[in-house]
Formats: structure tokens, sequence, C-alpha cells
């Protein structure tokens, strides 16, 4: 496989090399790591190879790799969620383009080229019917068909359909490599050491947080996390400013490398260049305890929870309490 273009992942990049250039690849793959890292651009160069016939596929200059690029290749399907957020099943007789039962009349049908590809971008976001409609495909495709679900948020897959899957799992870009794409896209060293800290080794959250409204509104809410474990007060802080942009899920996620940064910096003193550390807070319990009380958060999203209130009553747990009752794996009272 040709790789140019392409930061990290060498051992990714080596399995699917190997796999393109033998054809033992699994005839449906699920890429699987955080959002942002370069699953979806990887599985689109493994896809596009298949079809290329140069030496060192993809060539990227060839008919089938220009279709592809292009979006018109006849035999290379791509699946993306709608502006709803989601992939739809469909209709059982209309099967509108982009939804599964869409995609599952057209791989019905003989490939123009003799070969077809399924890229599926955010699988996660199929919903459970879709899911289950896509199984019997997923496990006895045509021979001459591979497909590769692409997802950062595994949990939300059914276990008949990971099972199904060979998988490949994508690891968080150091934070050279970070630096490195970020610097040749054009970003200044001063975003670049306050975003760095923040994007999780992610080049799309370093893009969303570049933003520098953005940006301020999640230090103020970082800032005021930190008063409240400093001061121990009434907490009053809200984040409507930030969820004006980003969902509760990638806030969250940001608060979180946030706070790991600071332990970080408190723990070692390696963590240099971040203008927006509090450096007055140095007490690891309650640094240690924001994390986990963000990381329960994380998960409690799927139980339909209320974060504001969820953040009011573990952070009193946390300060006034001394962390010893931080109700961190039942959220079940602050759903609603």
């Amino acid at each position: 496989m040709e790789f140019n273009g392409i930061t990290g992942h060498s051992l990714q990049l080596n399995i699917l090399d190997r796999l393109s250039r033998t054809g033992l690849h699994h005839h449906t793959m699920l890429f699987t790591g955080q959002a942002g890292i370069g699953k979806m651009l990887i599985a689109r160069r493994f896809l596009m190879s298949l079809f290329c016939s140069d030496e060192n596929p993809p060539c990227g200059t060839c008919n089938s790799c220009r279709q592809v690029k292009a979006g018109s290749h006849p035999d290379f399907i791509t699946i993306v969620p709608g502006e709803k957020g989601n992939i739809p099943v469909g209709n059982e007789t209309k099967k509108e383009e982009g939804s599964i039962r869409w995609l599952i009349d057209r791989l019905s049908m003989a490939p123009v080229t003799g070969r077809r590809a399924v890229l599926i971008d955010d699988a996660h976001c199929m919903n459970t019917q879709a899911q289950n409609s896509f199984l019997k495909t997923m496990e006895e495709p045509s021979p001459s068909t591979i497909i590769i679900l692409v997802s950062s948020q595994k949990s939300r897959l059914l276990p008949t359909v990971k099972s199904r899957c060979s998988e490949l799992r994508f690891t968080r870009l150091s934070d050279k490599e970070l630096r490195d794409i970020l610097s040749a896209s054009g970003y200044n060293t001063e975003t670049i050491d306050r975003t760095l800290p923040v994007a999780g080794g992610s080049v799309g959250n370093a893009g969303i947080l570049a933003d520098e409204t953005l940006f301020t509104a999640l230090v103020q809410y970082y800032q005021s996390l930190c008063e409240f474990l400093l001061v121990e007060s009434v907490f009053t802080a809200h984040f409507k400013d930030i969820t004006k942009t980003i969902s509760e899920d990638r806030m969250i996620d940001f608060l979180t490398h946030m706070f790991r940064a600071h332990l970080l910096h408190v723990l070692t003193g390696s963590v240099t260049h971040i203008p927006w550390i509090r450096n007055e807070l140095t007490d690891i319990h309650k640094l240690k305890g924001m994390i986990k009380i963000l990381l329960a958060l994380k998960k409690g999203q799927s139980h339909n929870l209320n974060i504001r209130m969820a953040i009011k009553g573990m952070l009193y747990s946390l300060c006034f309490e001394n962390g010893s009752e931080l109700p961190l794996t039942d959220l079940s009272y602050m759903t609603g």
C-alpha cells in the first residue's frame, strides 16, 4: 500500500499492506479507535488499493483511483450518517439511498468491475434495527465484496455485529505526530500549544479546538471546576456556551483531557507551556476524583443522564464528603 500523506499507525498500516498484497483479508472488517485519528482515511486508502492495478497501490492517478476520489466509482459504496446524525434502516419498499436496506439491495446485484467495496463511517450511528438488518449481509457477503465499518464508539455496536468482523484497533496519535500534522496544516505554534493537551491525539479534535470562542468557553468552565475544588463553595457554572457548538459527549472528553494534563503536570511537572492550567490546584486526590467524575459522566450518558445535575451532585460528594461516598458507578438517581 502507498502510505504517502498518512502519519502514525505504522503497525496497522503494515498489517493492511500485507493484507492488500496477499488478499487474505476478512470479508468484513471493523476499524475502531477515537474520532479524528485517521481511521476513515486509512480505510478508504486500503479499499482503494484493492481496485488499483499499480505495483504499489493505490496510485491515485489511474481511472479507478480517480473515480474513488471523485465518489463516482460504480462499485465503491460509502455510507455516512445523514442530517439527523444516524444511518437509517430505510423503508422496506422505498429503500432510500444511503439507508441500510438500500445498501443490502445494492449488494444483491452483480458488481460492474468484478469486485465491490463498502465503507460505513460512524457505523455506531446505525440503530438496533439497522444493525440487525445488516447482520446476514455482513456474515455472508458475495465473495467479491469487502465491507469495512469505522467506529469511534464500539460499545454502541451490537455484540452480534462485532462478532462478525475482524477488528483492527487504532490508538491516539502521539503528541509529536499530532504537532507535525497541525504544523503542516498551517496552525500556528500558539494554537498548537494550547490545544495539543486537550485534543487527545486526535486531528479532528484539534480542528474543533482551534475555534478560539469554543476553546475560551471550555477553559472558563474548566477554571470554574478548579475554583470549586479549591474553594468548595456553591457551584453555579453552566456550559451552555459550549454545547451550542459541540455535544455534551465531546465536551466531557475535552474536560477529561484537560484534567489529565493538569494531573500529569502536578505529578511530574513534565507538561509545560500550557497557559490555561490552574497551577494553584495541586490536590492529587481531587484531580483524580474529577477525572473519575468525568469518566462516570461519559459512561452515564447512555442512561439519559442529566449532565448538569450529575456534575453538581458528584462535585459536592467529592469535596464535602472527601470522596468517600463518590457515586461513580450508580448514576440512576440523576437520570431523566
